[in-house]
C-alpha cells in the first residue's frame, strides 16, 4: 500500500483532529477548519526533543488544502493567527502564528504562540 500524502491527510485531520479558527494576516478572512493540536508545556526536563523550551506553545498540523486546510503561501509569521484554547478545555482565543515548521504535499505544520 503506497501512502499519498495529498489524499490521505484528510483521513489523519479527520480523525484526529479538533474545529480551529485560521485567520489570514489580513485579518479579515477568517475559516474554520479541522486541525490536530498538539498542547506543549514548558519543557525543562532535560529528555525531551523541546527540552529547555521557555514558554508553551502549540503544534498545530492542517491539511494542505486551499480551504479544508490551509496553504503554505497563506501564513505570515506573526501576522497569521489560529482560534484554539490552551490548556485543553479552556476558552479558545485568537494566538499568533510563530513559524511554519514544515509542510509537505498533504500537510502543513504551524508553531502557534500559547
Amino acid at each position: 500500500m503506497t501512502l499519498d500524502l495529498a489524499a490521505d491527510s484528510g483521513i489523519f485531520v479527520g480523525d484526529f483532529g479538533e474545529s480551529v479558527g485560521f485567520r489570514l494576516s489580513s485579518l479579515i478572512d477568517t475559516r474554520t477548519v479541522t486541525a490536530v493540536v498538539n498542547r506543549m508545556p514548558i519543557s525543562d526536563d532535560g529528555d525531551t526533543p523541546f527540552s529547555g523550551r521557555q514558554s508553551p506553545v502549540l503544534h498545530v498540523l492542517f491539511r494542505n488544502h486551499a480551504t479544508l486546510g490551509v496553504l503554505p503561501s497563506e501564513v505570515v509569521a506573526d501576522a497569521s493567527q489560529i482560534e484554539t484554547s490552551f490548556p485543553m478545555g479552556a476558552t479558545a482565543r485568537w494566538r499568533n502564528v510563530l513559524r511554519i515548521v514544515r509542510h509537505n504535499a498533504g500537510t502543513v505544520l504551524l508553531e502557534v504562540q500559547a
